[in-house]
């Protein structure tokens, strides 16, 4: 994993206005926004850098927005600040890490703004811009619909940007960065936000949060070897990823590399459904995982399973994530060699339910 460089770091802090971004825009309408829309896709094919990436999928994120406004059947202001921002991401000289609190919108949720900076200096950039860019405009979004209609029509703004988070998060090689979120060290939302529903006081914003000590870094030649032993899959499938596949890889590597070694297949389901029918799934997932290491070859003599079904479930906050944590196959290094090698988790190839 890479961390922000300095000079990156930097953008974090530097607060663009929209006077200061000012652009011409086109007027919003349907040819425009898919002009627009365009632009967007064309770029991202060809884009080459984490920023890049992060900038085209904020812009792509307030089109969505100023879409959206739009099909409601009246272009409100919140629309048309979310389309100007649209066409202002796209301008090469508009690098900025600070997402634009719109007029009609405010800050809330302090810890999923404070978890957002945090991430960037963990390097979410690198892993999961998309995501990352879609929950800081869902969290505007969000207030906006909160300051003009009230929490239940905000509720399913704030429930997506948690979700894109979770994405950011589970694709970063430590589980659950944002734990350190502390509520006295971040402004009073009566600071941030001023009087009313009015944009954010650009003197506080954005939260920043203390920059995270590194671990320290272990010599190579005395370190274990470190492999990742757990894949995820979707609900009611046994189809690996592409990140599962990769954690495959690197298993049949290193059983290549210890040819005495022996594993165990265990896989597992979530709580719902019978035990039957959750034994037999969690048994197609084994055959998934088998085939996979076979193509790669591994020998099958080397490779036991148990099929547990909904036994031992995962544990998180959030059900859905629990869900996807418990969909799994782990695989366990029987031989004595093993003490050569420390097996941890990984939580890239979470598939989450929508």
């Amino acid at each position: 994993m890479s961390v922000l460089k300095p000079k990156i770091m930097m953008l974090i802090g530097c607060l663009m206005t929209s006077s200061a971004m000012a652009t011409e825009v086109e007027p919003y309408n349907k040819a425009n926004a898919q002009q627009l829309k365009q632009s967007i896709y064309e770029r991202t094919a060809t884009a080459t850098s984490a920023i890049e990436r992060y900038q085209l999928a904020k812009s792509e994120a307030w089109l969505s927005y100023a879409d959206h406004e739009y099909s409601e059947g009246g272009f409100t202001s919140a629309g048309k600040e979310a389309y100007i921002q649209a066409n202002q991401l796209l301008e090469p000289s508009n690098v900025n890490l600070v997402t634009q609190i719109i007029s009609p919108s405010q800050v809330m949720r302090r810890d999923l703004w404070w978890q957002i900076e945090y991430l960037k200096q963990r390097g979410a950039l690198d892993v999961e811009p998309q995501a990352l860019a879609n929950a800081e405009v869902m969290l505007v979004w969000a207030a906006a619909e909160y300051c003009e209609l009230g929490w239940r029509h905000a509720r399913e703004h704030f429930i997506s940007a948690e979700r894109e988070l979770q994405k950011v998060i589970y694709a970063l090689p430590e589980e659950k960065p944002f734990l350190n979120w502390s509520e006295t060290e971040t402004p009073e939302l009566s600071a941030l936000n001023g009087k009313g529903c009015h944009g954010v006081n650009p003197d506080l914003w954005p939260l920043k949060p203390k920059t995270p000590v590194e671990p320290e870094v272990i010599d190579a030649d005395v370190a274990n070897v470190v492999v990742e032993n757990v894949v995820h899959f979707a609900v009611d499938r046994a189809v690996l990823n592409t990140e599962g596949k990769r954690v495959l890889e690197q298993i049949a590597n290193i059983l290549a590399e210890y040819p005495d070694m022996n594993i165990t297949l265990k896989g597992y389901t979530d709580i719902r459904a019978s035990v039957a029918y959750n034994i037999a799934l969690s048994q197609r997932r084994i055959d998934s995982v088998r085939d996979y290491l076979l193509e790669k070859g591994v020998n099958s003599s080397r490779i036991t399973a148990e099929a547990k079904g909904k036994l031992e479930p995962q544990d998180d906050q959030k059900i859905e994530m629990a869900h996807a944590k418990s969909r799994r196959v782990v695989v366990y290094f029987n031989d004595a060699e093993t003490n050569s090698i420390t097996v941890q988790p990984q939580w890239r190839d979470l598939q989450i339910e929508r």
